[in-house]
């Protein structure tokens, strides 16, 4: 598949969004005040959703990532909390890259027909402070460790858990499939501003049997690694659907408010707003299309992909604001959806990483790329 083909609706699109349309009529102004619906998910499971990207081979519908992505950006203009890119992308991903383990694919089925809910608990470049280690104990294994900012709550089945495999040649990247109430795991619950649960989860000598490892060594790393491009498309695309209906709502305002006889929208100072939102919002859809094209592949990108993430961060952030601003103070009331979309798009803005920080990162990517072609190395 070339960039191309990614620019043009797949077979699957039109019909995703006519579903998730008429499954969110009427949510949005509910769906943040919690973080989580069993019902909303077992509906989800009826769907099919939950098994969207994962292959019929190993329970899902096999409709690929792309449409896993519409569906992402679909719940993120609902406003929906619940963990979707977490447990039916992000975990769905690495199971399914180790579901020749027995706890993979066992777990995998579970996350696919809606009867289990996953979170992949690892140290993030948010917060590089939480780690956890994992320790060969008989047969099996103990893991210990806190680990922050995990996409967890009291509703949370199942962990994925990225450790640090300490054996005597050294210590490796390892997975683990953990269930979430097991002894020695306790989590700390807390909502973010949009209103998703987050926990800080400690492991304290978890015991573990040998069948629990998934993954190990370069093998771990690589199902790390294609996961997290799969979760940066996914917040992409929640990011741009958030965007695309806060645009809409800002611009429905501006035409029913009045002001000295006349509506809002016919001031030629907010249509200038309104058009620079809109071609930023234009911008960053062009780059979560090169992080679906990326995602689809299965391929990197490098810097494109800090370029992209970066822009589509900030353009997140200023959107939000901008949308506010155009409401007035009335826009920050619980009783206006748009403030709803505005916290929202602050999360969002940071889970990609953050604007700085990513253009942090980008510096240092070409900094090393230059000093590579100044010694004459690939």
């Amino acid at each position: 598949m070339s960039i191309l083909d990614t620019f043009s609706p797949s077979e699957f699109e039109a019909p995703i969004r006519e579903v998730a349309e008429r499954f969110l009529a009427g949510q949005a102004s509910t769906a943040t005040r919690e973080a989580f619906s069993a019902a909303r998910w077992r509906e989800m499971a009826a769907l099919g959703w939950h098994g969207v990207s994962v292959s019929e081979a190993h329970g899902g519908s096999g409709m690929g990532v792309e449409a896993a992505l519409t569906i992402a950006g679909e719940l993120g203009g609902g406003l929906l909390a619940e963990p979707f890119v977490e447990s039916s992308i992000v975990v769905a991903s690495i199971l399914e890259g180790a579901a020749a383990a027995p706890a993979a694919s066992k777990l995998l089925a579970g996350l696919c027909d809606g009867s289990r809910v996953a979170a992949f608990a690892h140290r993030s470049s948010l917060v590089p402070q939480g780690r956890c280690v994992a320790t060969v104990d008989g047969g099996g294994f103990s893991l210990s460790g806190t680990i922050l900012l995990v996409n967890a709550g009291s509703f949370t089945s199942d962990l994925v858990v990225l450790a640090d495999l300490r054996r005597e040649v050294g210590t490796v990247a390892a997975l683990f499939v953990v269930a979430a109430n097991a002894s020695g795991i306790s989590l700390r619950e807390y909502r973010s501003v949009d209103g998703r649960a987050l926990s800080d989860i400690t492991l304290d000598g978890v015991a573990m049997d040998g069948g629990s490892m998934i993954a190990e060594g370069a093998d771990a790393d690589a199902m790390v690694e294609r996961a997290l491009l799969r979760e940066n498309a996914a917040i992409a695309a929640e990011a741009i659907g958030a965007m695309d209906r806060a645009s809409e709502l800002t611009r429905e305002y501006l035409r029913e408010r009045h002001q000295f006889g006349q509506p809002l929208a016919s001031f030629q100072a907010l249509q200038h707003y309104v058009a620079e939102m809109h071609a930023g919002i234009e911008m960053a859809r062009t780059m979560a299309l090169m992080l679906k094209d990326a995602a689809t592949r299965d391929a990197g990108g490098g810097g494109l992909r800090l370029r992209a993430l970066a822009t589509i961060s900030k353009t997140a952030r200023r959107v939000g604001e901008r949308t506010i601003q155009l409401h007035g103070g009335m826009g920050m009331t619980e009783d206006m959806e748009i403030g709803r979309y505005f916290k929202r798009l602050l999360f969002l803005a940071t889970a990609m990483g953050g604007e700085t920080a990513l253009a942090g990162r980008l510096a240092e990517t070409i900094a090393a790329d230059i000093h590579r072609q100044s010694r004459g190395t690939k």
